[in-house]
């Protein structure tokens, strides 16, 4: 009976230090999605930009190409819906490396939508895919 209230904590234990990681890791991919629209609806673009997992790797000419997309994006949205002002966390979904951000995305004429964001772990944190 001992051995079997031993191996119960044991399970139990474990059990609760992998939930505590999940939701660490959780927290995280949610955190780095906010900060992501944060930064769209503060019109800091370039920062936008540097959340893209292969930021490394484009060049000066297509980063900028990106950075004036957003702004052309964002100068659309204004127009049509007087653009977005703020984002919420419905949920996410994490499978190793790969996670998944559904956020709800709030317009200033009171419209708003659904969106999915991919993202990969980079090293300590999230990125975009």
């Amino acid at each position: 009976m001992r051995t079997f209230l031993y191996l119960f904590l044991s399970v139990l234990l474990t059990g609760s230090i992998i939930g505590c990681r999940r939701a660490t890791e959780s927290d995280r991919l949610r955190s780095a999605a906010v900060d992501y629209y944060g930064h769209f609806i503060a019109g800091e673009y370039a920062q936008c930009v540097d959340a893209i997992v292969y930021r490394d790797s484009m060049t000066d000419e297509y980063r900028s190409q990106l950075i004036d997309l957003l702004a052309q994006y964002a100068e659309r949205e204004k127009c049509r819906t007087g653009g977005l002002v703020a984002v919420r966390v419905l949920s996410d979904t994490i499978m190793e490396e790969v996670g998944h951000v559904f956020l709800e995305a709030v317009y200033a004429d009171s419209t708003s939508e659904e969106i999915v964001l991919p993202m990969v772990r980079s090293g300590e944190g999230w990125k975009i895919q």
